[in-house]
């Protein structure tokens, strides 16, 4: 089971930065998420990458929602980590 476990190897991993935000470094990015509250109980989510060589910010737009419930905030945040680990 090990040995299994020795070959994985996953491009990305997240970590908590020094204000206690969590990070997702893959490769030559840093990615962010935000769970913002609206009128009427819903939610928008953003999803964030960084380059970290140029500084340049993007939207993920295929991770951004807009007037979510709660849960489906988190489950669009949970696929987004999944995805900075994968590279998927």
């Amino acid at each position: 089971m090990r040995r299994a476990l020795e070959k994985l190897n996953y491009p990305g991993h997240w970590t908590v930065d020094t204000a206690g935000s969590e990070v997702g470094i893959c490769r030559t990015h840093e990615f962010s998420h935000s769970i913002s509250p609206v009128a009427g109980g819903k939610f928008d989510v953003t999803c964030s990458k960084r380059n970290v060589v140029s500084g340049n910010n993007q939207r993920v737009t295929q991770f951004c929602k807009r007037g979510v419930t709660q849960k489906q905030a988190e489950k669009v945040v949970a696929d987004f980590k999944q995805f900075v680990v994968t590279g998927k």
